[in-house]
């Protein structure tokens, strides 16, 4: 009996030492993925400080060395879908296109460096992400839309609805590296549904059914997301629409990075500026 016990525990012994080792790289590698994301972060931040400040010059020289550090990172083995890493490179190149026009708008540069920002805290923090702050905002502009279609107020509907969107699409890059595609596709479904819909029966109940998967969005699971989303009438056609135009930009957004990496790499003397 004592003999069969001490083999018994050297064979615990051994898995939890082989363990151990199996585990060790996952985990190192986890670690320096979260200094990277950090590095990440800090320099969008430094981004969007200098874009307040008005040095657009500083925030060129800050973005290309963001855009340098994303480059050079080994994505492959990250926690980052295809379409996170995607969004991730499209905040970066929106940012870039506003930074380097000739008279930059301030209104639409700022909104792009904010969802620079955003999408790449949402890498660096997973558990408390800045976008989850929208929630009070966007549910407040739901509530709008629903008493404006009760008040049969049209100007206001569409103002309330115009205003969530924006808000949204603030958010969405965040949301498409936080959550899995099939969720955002969901989510993208039913605002197209609003967006479109005249009706004012129909656009009550997309607005019912996006109320309630609000919550779950921002601070709950994707499985409770799908347990209140169910297709609308017309909704399908909308989602088959949505998720064509979705496949054609992130393949024109795919090509537009690769040469945009091709740049850096053809330029590591240093960081790429105007």
């Amino acid at each position: 009996m004592l003999l069969k016990r001490i083999k018994t525990g050297m064979v615990v012994g051994c898995l939890c030492y082989c363990s151990f080792f199996l585990i060790l790289p996952t985990a190192e590698a986890s670690s320096e993925f979260q200094t990277e994301s950090e590095i990440w972060s800090k320099t969008a931040n430094r981004v969007a400080e200098q874009v307040e400040k008005e040095d657009l010059q500083e925030a060129r020289t800050q973005l290309a060395q963001l855009a340098h550090l994303f480059s050079k990172s080994n994505l492959a083995d990250k926690n980052l879908s295809v379409e996170g890493i995607h969004a991730l490179s499209d905040v970066i190149m929106d940012t870039e296109r506003n930074l380097n026009r000739i008279s930059p708008d301030e209104i639409k540069l700022r909104v792009a460096v904010t969802r620079l920002q955003i999408t790449f805290d949402a890498v660096s923090h997973p558990h408390q992400p800045l976008w989850k702050q929208y929630y009070n905002p966007m549910n407040n502009q739901l509530k709008l839309i629903r008493e404006a279609i009760k008040q049969e107020d049209s100007a206001s509907v569409q103002d309330a609805i115009d205003q969530f969107y924006d808000d949204y699409q603030m958010i969405r890059p965040a949301l498409i590296v936080s959550k899995s595609p099939y969720i955002v596709e969901k989510v993208d479904s039913i605002i197209t549904f609003i967006r479109k819909q005249r009706d004012p029966g129909q656009l009550q109940a997309g607005v019912s059914r996006l109320e309630r998967m609000l919550q779950p969005l921002f601070f709950g699971s994707e499985q409770e997301v799908l347990a209140v989303y169910s297709p609308l009438d017309g909704l399908s056609l909308y989602a088959f629409a949505g998720w064509v135009s979705a496949l054609i930009v992130m393949v024109l957004g795919y090509v537009s990075w690769r040469k945009y990496r091709a740049t850096q790499i053809s330029g590591k003397n240093g960081p790429v500026s105007n």
